[in-house]
């Protein structure tokens, strides 16, 4: 039996492996795994007998196209054509998420399609339960309830269909949701017909006209911007990381990034193409950059064209750069800048991957990710991407939809929590830190704050050297946070200066006797130096904050004390 999330310690251990067991499935179905172990679906036909106990059901899941690899959960059978046989509707959890199935078996009168229309019972007659008795030998009955759903996440139809192979239909017999049974004799075959409550009498239901789909194939589609990869609109506009780049000249740069209260902007909009002079379609969409320079000098929009080629190549670079007269800014994308790439596409588009080149980003002014093209695209679809930026959030929304629709509630203006926990859980703690430090108000929160959030970040990034300066910023105009000084421990741990770092921890302890994390970090330098005693001390202060902290200074020690001869 399945264990309830809440049962266990009384402490949430058990809800904490709980929702972590959740997560990890999530986040191995987004990579592209399968649910059930890709375990194809099935599809069995009853061939009868089953009067005399024979009964068969035969395999024919392959035959009819249902033997699909996917995580399906619903299957709803359905008339979509109203055509007298059953079509399906497939819901899965992976793509495509919904498939309509479409049964293109010749016409024919071997079925009884019944509507029924409740009068005292409710309208649609849910509850009902009809019996179809077939004019065979047997008088066989057939048995259909009216429900408002069927299956797992799934809801029928309102008409109930009878297959009725070479039968009659001897009579229609309904029992309604109040108790009363009501004939409606002897209907024909190959026909829809409703049922109205108390009216004793069937009557005829015509499908409506339908549109005639060859017509409807003669007429031109409209003219749409030339794409062969795929493009993913932003439903909410989101700010963009930190980018380090090595220009040509060999000098490393950054642009754009995560600040309090927003993002930091170009003052223009931005097209970022990740590019190799390897890769043909590389080198063709740079030509289609080429041809379109004007334009995008006319619109203001900015090209930043980071090659992902060893920076030695950088002859055969110029060339095609050269050669193919793309305009804009060019320049290497270095690894951090691809990680902060990569992470960015992953968690807009629900699965992470790497990204293939071509890529490209599409900036606003304001320094927000509004589209990711992965694949060669057109300028033609740059350029009509522009007028996504100035829509308010709720068109903006709509804009990003594959489909018409509705919301019942009001677009968020920023959604940067939920970017610094999909960077958590994607185990990019940098990027996490600078979604964080995008959340605070620079109007509310002090110099000091900003500048310990900076640290912070620059930290998580591994930029050391900015982390400390901003940290010794932070001290200077707030000496009694103790997080300043337990950061800038950290800090100067990872530089390799131990004795800066002991001091700087030693002054958060004493502000804050309770830190765990300093106790940890200080145990840490303690570990490496051999201090035995001084282990033990922050074990035993350790265990008294957080036994999770204590075992892992514990195993430290342990696996130095392993070491030692």
């Amino acid at each position: 039996m399945s264990q309830s999330p809440l049962d266990g310690d009384g402490e949430g251990g058990s809800a904490a492996a709980y929702g972590a067991g959740w997560q990890n499935l999530s986040r191995w179905i987004r990579s592209g795994r399968s649910w059930s172990g890709h375990e194809r679906h099935g599809a069995f036909q009853n061939l009868g007998g089953w009067a005399d106990g024979r009964g068969k059901f035969a395999d024919v899941s392959f035959v009819h196209g249902l033997d699909m690899d996917q995580d399906g959960r619903s299957a709803v059978p359905v008339d979509w054509d109203m055509d007298g046989d059953q079509d399906l509707w497939i819901l899965s959890r992976n793509a495509p998420r919904v498939r309509l199935m479409v049964n293109q078996s010749p016409a024919a009168d071997n079925f009884l399609a019944l509507r029924l229309h409740g009068v005292r019972a409710n309208r649609e007659a849910i509850g009902a339960r009809v019996e179809v008795v077939l004019a065979d030998a047997n008088r066989s009955v057939q048995v259909r309830t009216r429900r408002a759903g069927s299956g797992y996440l799934a809801q029928s139809g309102p008409w109930l269909h009878f297959g009725l192979g070479g039968a009659k239909v001897a009579e229609v017999r309904v029992l309604w949701p109040g108790g009363e049974w009501e004939s409606f004799g002897a209907l024909g075959r190959g026909q829809f017909w409703q049922l109205r409550e108390g009216s004793g009498a069937a009557r005829p239901w015509t499908r409506p006209s339908l549109p005639n789909l060859e017509d409807a194939r003669s007429v031109p589609p409209p003219q749409e911007a030339p794409q062969s990869g795929s493009r993913l609109p932003l439903a909410i506009p989101t700010p963009m990381p930190r980018l380090q780049v090595v220009g040509l000249d060999g000098e490393l740069g950054e642009f754009l990034g995560v600040t309090p209260g927003g993002a930091k902007g170009t003052g223009r909009p931005v097209l970022i193409t990740l590019w190799s002079h390897t890769c043909a379609p590389c080198v063709q969409e740079l030509t289609d950059l080429g041809a379109s320079g004007s334009v995008f000098d006319q619109v203001g929009l900015k090209s930043v064209l980071l090659s992902v080629d060893p920076t030695d190549e950088i002859d055969s670079v110029r060339k095609v750069l050269e050669r193919t007269g793309a305009p804009g800014q060019p320049g290497w994308a270095t690894h951090a800048c691809m990680e902060a790439l990569d992470a960015m596409a992953s968690v807009a588009g629900s699965r992470p991957e790497p990204l293939p080149v071509p890529s490209s980003f599409l900036i606003d002014p304001g320094g927000r990710l509004q589209v990711i093209y992965r694949g060669r695209v057109h300028p033609k679809t740059v350029l009509q991407d522009l007028a996504l930026i100035p829509l308010e959030s709720q068109l903006r929304r709509l804009a990003a939809l594959p489909f018409q629709g509705r919301f019942l509630a009001p677009a968020p203006e920023d959604n940067l929590a939920w970017w610094e926990g999909a960077m958590r859980r994607l185990g990019k703690e940098g990027l996490a830190a600078e979604f964080a430090l995008g959340q605070l108000d620079a109007e509310v929160v002090g110099e000091a704050q900003l500048h310990l959030g900076f640290g912070v970040a620059r930290l998580q990034q591994g930029q050391l050297g900015e982390a400390l300066e901003h940290l010794r910023k932070a001290s200077a105009l707030n000496p009694q946070d103790p997080l300043v000084w337990v950061e800038m421990g950290i800090v100067h741990a990872r530089m390799g200066q131990d004795v800066e770092a002991e001091e700087a921890l030693l002054s958060g302890i004493r502000m804050d006797p309770g830190s765990g994390r300093a106790h940890f970090e200080l145990g840490r330098i303690l570990v490496g130096r051999g201090d035995e005693p001084g282990v033990e001390s922050q074990l035993r202060r350790l265990r008294a904050i957080s036994s999770e902290l204590a075992d892992s200074l514990a195993l430290l020690w342990k696996q130095r004390s392993d070491r030692s001869p």
